[in-house]
């Protein structure tokens, strides 16, 4: 195979290959598993591992703030562009205070979200780029993270805010090659914080706008209880 090529193999019972084609070539991956079930006579049974989702919502206090981010770009195609970027945040109490004033606010007041957290949840805010552990956000490049929340809204002791941001920064799409140029990430975003204080807040944020490079991609980041 090409170097750098993502392959998929069929492997026998003894573990010699017995077949293997590159991923991006659907037609030809799906050519080879019929070729194999018609080799080997394969039956249909049971699954061995049962499915379940592959992202799930991580271990949490009752007094934390769990966030579920995807990013998909808008043209879904080709190996990087075909699914969303995802992941999870945990704020805890501490952190999540930070996205709320500094005390009551009436209808029409607004307030700059502590630039620590704002900076935290925008990290994250960019579509499927090579990482090889994890969320290597150690190379992103942040130019501007700003987050301004406004109050639409006071009912029982409960506020509702808009919120309206600009995030811009610079991330090179693969790690350790410093040979490549940072790719310039643009977004406009707009969410909503409802909170009492006496529990985690929701929230919730989606892109207006967002560029990578030329491509154009979205965010969305809500709390999950």
């Amino acid at each position: 195979m090409s170097a750098g090529s993502v392959c998929v193999y069929i492997v026998a019972a003894d573990g010699t290959v017995t077949d293997s084609k590159t991923v991006p070539d659907t037609k030809k991956v799906l050519s080879m598993l019929e070729g194999a079930i018609e080799k080997f006579q394969l039956k249909e049974g049971p699954a061995l591992v049962k499915p379940a989702p592959q992202s799930a919502r991580p271990p949490a206090g009752p007094d934390a703030l769990a966030l579920h981010l995807s990013a998909p770009y808008d043209v879904r195609q080709g190996s990087w562009q075909g699914f969303p970027a995802e992941t999870w945040l945990v704020l805890e109490k501490a952190e999540w205070l930070m996205l709320l004033p500094a005390g009551p606010r009436e209808s029409g007041a607004s307030w700059d979200i502590d630039p620590e957290v704002a900076t935290r949840l925008l990290n994250h805010f960019y579509p499927a780029t090579e990482d090889t552990r994890g969320d290597q956000i150690d190379r992103n490049q942040i130019e501007t993270a700003s987050l301004k929340a406004t109050v639409e809204s006071v009912r029982e002791g409960r506020t509702r805010a808009r919120i309206d941001g600009v995030f811009s920064m610079k991330r090179p799409f693969y790690p350790g090659h410093p040979e490549h140029k940072p790719v310039q990430i643009d977004a406009t975003i707009v969410g909503l914080l409802e909170f009492d204080r006496s529990a985690p807040p929701s929230l919730r944020l989606v892109t207006e706008t967002a560029t990578f490079n030329k491509a154009k991609f979205g965010v969305a980041l809500r709390s999950v209880p």
